[in-house]
């Protein structure tokens, strides 16, 4: 695990595990939703199915993804893509999260783009969807590449 976090608008805890995306559990260690690309999720430990808990991916205006090689993690959306071997979530004011998305060894399962960055996700937990709202350091290409560790944090000036 990378990183585990406390959630206190609903007394949740935010894991972040360096190849099994970011998941909320609440007090009883129940899934409350997965934040990651779908494949490859089947059951839990105590079998039960993991599938209903994957956020579905929004676009920039709030529609569904339904490119299945998007939601599945082969490929990025303009508007979207999920976290790989991400540090640091962290619950912002707004109820967002944000973290830092590393990138790893691979971007997507294709391996492709090496590059790290910062990004902040809309989560409706009930709708099970999320939105990337912001993001910083893909632009910046290889220069700000940090295969493991790093942080991210919001700063009020």
């Amino acid at each position: 695990m990378n990183a585990v976090v406390y959630d206190p608008s609903d007394s949740t805890i935010i894991v972040s595990g360096r190849t099994q995306a970011v998941v909320k559990l609440d007090a009883a260690n129940r899934v409350v939703w997965i934040l990651g690309a779908h494949k490859g999720w089947g059951t839990s430990g105590d079998g039960t199915p993991l599938g209903p808990f994957l956020l579905k991916p929004l676009d920039a205006t709030g529609q569904p993804i339904t490119d299945a090689l998007v939601i599945n993690g082969d490929v990025n959306h303009p508007d979207f893509e999920w976290s790989w071997y991400q540090h640091a979530p962290l619950v912002m004011a707004n109820g967002d999260i944000m973290l830092f998305d590393n990138g790893g060894t691979n971007r997507t399962f294709s391996g492709r783009g090496q590059y790290s960055r910062a990004v902040q996700y809309r989560i409706d937990a009930k709708a099970k969807t999320v939105r990337q709202v912001w993001t910083y350091g893909k632009e910046r290409g290889p220069s700000t590449f940090s295969a493991i560790v790093s942080d991210v944090d919001v700063l009020i000036g």
